[in-house]
């Protein structure tokens, strides 16, 4: 070539490009925003606590000590004991733990039940006549309502606890995805492709799915986050994990009638849930900013 390049080098994409590509480009906009950092270091480590909580503590959180019933704090006990005599900072890992893997659960059975049938109503008319209609009957009750009849009838199990909240937590979820969907789908490269001739699957899978995606991505962290916080509530009546797997919600639902003479008893867990519960909140927020195309303005 004239100017000395090879028809390689002239091929190849300027280099600015290449670094602002959309992956690098969300990246770089995650990582320089607060919040979702700080969430995002929250929830990680939330998350490598509980899943080492195995290994890093001797303690069986079920085993009972009736010499140490309701010990404060100590060298021995870092976080005290319950009302049994079991070491309260084995219980709050292994619930933080419990939660955190019922949280994840439900958060695939609501995109499943939810965002699936969500997409699914908002590219074809028939669904969306049957499935929404679904969906807008059990929008009628409150999701906590909701998952305690499911759990009323099925009864206290993890699975019946993943099942109910993943039932409770799935129209939000449709309505959420049909409504991207619908917003896709009305936009005029769909209907360019749609004119060069492109099957229906492509067009969903190709080019509809992965641009509503990011409402769903959103709205996913906090569902993880209200998954966790409804186990909890449904532990703590006595419809959740039952014991003596410690979750939770019935550790402090243990410490209720012990709170006022060891007020350990119940910071601990009611600490352990909030932080949990802030952090994904906090990504769930800084996820949504870094998604919203108005934020790149």
């Amino acid at each position: 070539m004239a100017d000395g390049l090879s028809a390689t080098e002239a091929s190849r994409p300027p280099a600015d490009v290449v670094r602002s590509s959309p992956g690098r480009s969300l990246w770089r906009r995650l990582r320089r925003h607060r919040l979702a950092v700080a969430g995002g270091t929250i929830t990680l480590v939330m998350v490598a606590i509980a899943l080492a909580s195995p290994v890093l503590l001797r303690a069986d959180p079920t085993t009972i000590d009736v010499e140490q019933i309701l010990a404060p704090p100590s060298a021995d006990h870092w976080l005290g004991t319950d009302d049994f005599g079991r070491d309260l900072l084995s219980r709050v890992l292994h619930g933080t733990r419990l939660s955190l893997q019922i949280g994840f659960s439900v958060l695939l059975v609501t995109l499943a039940i939810g965002g699936l049938s969500g997409m699914a109503s908002g590219y074809f008319r028939l669904a969306d006549a049957v499935v929404m209609r679904i969906m807008d009957a059990l929008m009628a009750f409150p999701a906590i309502l909701l998952a305690l009849a499911v759990m009323a009838i099925a009864g206290p199990a993890m699975i019946n606890v993943v099942l109910a909240l993943g039932i409770a937590y799935s129209p939000r979820m449709a309505r959420l995805a049909r409504a991207a969907v619908l917003t896709v789908r009305s936009r005029d490269f769909i209907e360019a492709v749609r004119a060069l001739g492109a099957r229906q699957g492509r067009i969903l899978f190709r080019h509809i799915i992965p641009n509503a995606l990011a409402p769903v991505i959103v709205q996913g962290t906090f569902t993880f986050a209200y998954a966790i916080l409804g186990e909890a509530a449904l532990s703590f009546v006595g419809l959740g994990t039952p014991p003596p797997a410690p979750s939770l919600g019935n550790i402090l639902a243990d410490a209720r009638a012990v709170m006022r003479d060891a007020p350990w008893t119940i910071v601990f867990p009611s600490l352990a849930l909030s932080v949990t519960i802030l952090g994904l909140n906090l990504f769930g927020d800084g996820i949504r900013d870094v998604l919203d195309p108005r934020m790149r303005l």
